[in-house]
């Protein structure tokens, strides 16, 4: 009986391997491409109403350039929408305890559709890092505060506009996992950037359970968070005092 040579056998292997798998894919029957029923199955994969994602341009009044941030929608009825973002984001320079011009800061929301609304800012929490505003319509989505914090390892999603990326129709959509406490706040392994702040990370089923607030430098995939305890407390806050700014230090 004769000896195969063994190198000669795993390569015909190898290309029969590639050729199966080419034929297979370039002879696949495509699909007539639905833009409408494409979006919402790509979207209905990830716990996050496209809807209640917001992406945010504010501008001082004073200076040149505007800045972009991320939001998520809590709360909807007829009339309004209450949203959470990053504070640094309702107000770029609330990190420093000796200038708060809040009134020469303008802010405006735009949802999936583009459709653009102005803010209004009801609360802000200088320590947490986080806060409260409206706008004047009904959101087509609306993402729920979960009562817990995951475990650590549970799977967890982001919608938010790193870089500032935004454009009608388009909402990007991003995947990690809840990692516990480091320095003392909530901490993920999900991919951020500027304008990533203020976004909303949810749950496996679609609630709440913190906002971008900061990375880590030199490694933008672990973010820290504000946490449930934190929100709600501001959202308590900016319900009994809605007819005002509210600024917690």
């Amino acid at each position: 009986m004769g000896r195969y040579d063994v190198r000669k056998v795993l390569r015909f292997m190898v290309l029969l391997v590639c050729f199966v798998f080419t034929v297979s894919c370039c002879f696949t029957k495509v699909p007539p491409i639905n833009h409408a029923k494409n979006v919402l199955s790509a979207s209905s994969k990830v716990p996050i109403d496209p809807g209640a994602v917001v992406f945010i341009l504010g501008k001082d009044m004073e200076m040149e350039g505007d800045m972009s941030g991320s939001a998520i929608i809590i709360e909807s009825n007829k009339d309004e929408s209450w949203g959470i973002t990053a504070a640094h984001v309702c107000y770029p320079e609330v990190m420093d305890p000796w200038v708060l011009r809040i009134d020469m800061w303008m802010m405006i929301g735009l949802d999936v559709n583009g459709d653009v609304r102005p803010i209004q800012v009801l609360a802000l929490d200088t320590e947490t890092d986080v806060c409260i505003f409206k706008m004047p319509y009904k959101s087509a989505g609306v993402v729920p505060l979960a009562e817990r914090m995951p475990l650590i390892g549970e799977r967890v999603y982001l919608g938010a506009f790193p870089l500032g990326v935004y454009e009608p129709g388009h909402v990007p959509f991003f995947e990690g996992f809840y990692a516990g406490i480091l320095s003392g706040r909530d901490s993920f392994t999900i991919p951020v950037a500027p304008g990533s702040s203020g976004g909303g990370i949810v749950n496996q089923k679609g609630e709440l359970i913190g906002i971008v607030s900061m990375a880590i430098e030199g490694f933008e995939n672990i973010t820290l968070t504000a946490n449930i305890e934190n929100i709600q407390t501001l959202l308590d806050v900016a319900k009994k005092n809605s007819d005002r700014l509210t600024i917690v230090r």
